[in-house]
């Protein structure tokens, strides 16, 4: 099955103009989800990354704030 008819449009979603894709149907079709992780790996198996990098989100200070009373 091609990914693209789990894929679902939202039309200007969050603001006009812009087409959010919802991948919630494919995460929830077991079998299609791990067909889409497989063929994302598939080009990395014969020579695998020899790094991964990943950065952490700038989180504003309002959003640190509202989270500190939640201790």
């Amino acid at each position: 099955m091609p990914f693209t008819a789990l894929i679902r449009d939202v039309p200007d979603f969050p603001r006009p103009g812009i087409v959010f894709k919802d991948i919630m149907p494919m995460l929830a079709d077991g079998p299609a989800f791990a067909e889409a992780v497989a063929a994302m790996a598939a080009p990395w198996r014969q020579q695998p990354p020899q790094a991964v990098v990943g950065s952490k989100p700038a989180v504003s200070s309002s959003v640190r704030r509202s989270h500190a009373n939640w201790a």
